[in-house]
């Protein structure tokens, strides 16, 4: 059995310990950069041993935590070790992102997205709305008039839908896209 701990969309969570979300999602942040989301099901280790406070989860929505309770040291230690490899993974691929042209850039990120928190329905993936236009934007370095006029162009070119959120058209042209992009950048 393990604590439940409610948070409110925008709330900051550091509470050393290890967690499964039950609901909600949470981004990951390494000094205010986003590395990644966390949804339903997914485990994750908050300890300051390993980020020195650099990694903060924030509350994208209302979300519930499961605060899992620590009886094997060892598998502790291998978890954390995993999760600490993961998000230096992750840095590096943020930094390999940053080469890219700002058109692929946004269409990597929405991939990232999509995998980790989009619902495939049919042949589309619908990612939900956890970014303001502004965060998007800096998270894939370009201003936000920039990223207006890539969308439209993605949709004119029926990558996208045109909605309020973001959904990708036909998941296996979107898998085919991310490789084309990675063989053609060295980006992996």
């Amino acid at each position: 059995m393990y604590e439940i701990i409610h948070l409110k969309k925008g709330d900051r969570f550091t509470e050393v310990g290890e967690y499964v979300v039950l609901s909600g999602i949470l981004a990951c942040n390494v000094s205010q950069h986003l590395v990644k989301f966390i949804s339903q099901g997914d485990m994750f280790i908050c300890d300051s041993y390993f980020s020195n406070g650099a990694v903060v989860y924030e509350s994208k929505q209302d979300t519930k935590l499961g605060k899992l309770i620590q009886q094997d040291s060892i598998l502790y230690s291998k978890r954390r070790e995993r999760q600490k490899n993961e998000i230096t993974q992750l840095l590096l691929d943020r930094i390999d992102l940053l080469v890219l042209p700002t058109r692929e850039r946004i269409m990597v990120f929405l991939f990232q997205l999509a995998n980790q928190i989009g619902t495939v329905h049919e042949e589309d993936c619908h990612i939900p709305r956890v970014l303001t236009q502004v965060e998007f934007s800096k998270h894939v370095n370009c201003s936000r008039e920039y990223l207006f006029g890539i969308r439209k162009i993605l949709i004119e070119e029926n990558w996208i839908l045109k909605s309020r959120e973001w959904v990708l058209l036909n998941w296996n042209n979107w898998e085919k896209g991310m490789e084309r992009i990675a063989e053609d950048s060295e980006f992996k």
